[in-house]
């Protein structure tokens, strides 16, 4: 499966796939993570990308999956994007506008 194809997995297939290690989430956030890169100069879909620390999370994420973790949360290993517009504590948060850039 292509990495484009990945990026259009429903959320109870990639849970699935991770489950059955057919997929891990560092493959989906990488998956992700290009196509955010490709589609930057087009789209710009995000104000900012905290990739090492997604990367981290997911790591994780696999890690436990890898053992068969009894307790995984029900989301578990999916990416997600948080709208610019929730105050999320030491991150950048700019409500889509540049008077706030360094909110």
């Amino acid at each position: 499966m292509s990495d484009l194809n990945i990026c259009y997995l429903t959320a109870s297939e990639a849970l699935r796939r991770f489950k059955d290690r057919t997929l891990s989430p560092v493959e989906l956030l990488q998956a992700y993570l290009a196509r955010a890169e490709e589609t930057k100069d087009t789209v710009n879909g995000f104000t900012a990308l905290y990739a090492e620390e997604a990367l981290a999370d997911a790591r994780k994420a696999e890690a436990r999956y890898a053992v068969g973790a009894a307790d995984l949360r029900p989301l578990e290993g999916l990416p997600t994007g948080i709208k610019d517009e929730n105050n999320i504590e030491g991150k950048v948060t700019t409500f889509g506008s540049l008077i706030y850039k360094d909110n």
